[in-house]
């Protein structure tokens, strides 16, 4: 009986370990955005910055855009001007597509080039001007 107790002593001791503090992953936040309409021109201009305390390496930006009810009409990808952000950083973007009738906003969304997602703080939906 002695050797159950010593041996579950010992399998709950990592259990009353203090726990590392592990580092968040890259996240981003949407500092500025501007979505413009230009005669027959949809013209996005941003900036995004790492709040996160790892480094994001090869985001793609998709931006989807929606018609009236928040109904998805299209879909874009594009990359960041940087390549890689450390944590902190920011990186601007820009996006031209031409203009449909019916789109009224856009949201967007933000993935690693493998296809894993990276957590986007303040995606919108964005007003289309």
């Amino acid at each position: 009986m002695w050797t159950r107790v010593a041996f579950l002593c010992v399998l709950l001791l990592p259990l009353l370990a203090p726990a590392q503090e592990r580092r968040r992953p890259a996240e981003l936040t949407v500092v500025e955005i501007d979505v413009r309409r230009n005669v027959d021109i949809i013209q996005i201009d941003g900036r995004l910055r790492n709040v996160g305390q790892r480094r994001a390496e090869d985001i793609t930006l998709i931006v989807h855009f929606l018609a009236p009810g928040r109904a998805p009409l299209e879909t874009r990808e594009g990359t960041l001007d940087d390549e890689t952000l450390e944590p902190g950083a920011e990186s601007e973007f820009s996006f031209e597509t031409p203009f449909q009738p019916r789109l009224v906003e856009i949201r967007l969304e933000a993935k690693t080039r493998s296809g894993r997602s990276i957590r986007l703080n303040r995606p919108g939906p964005y007003r289309i001007e």
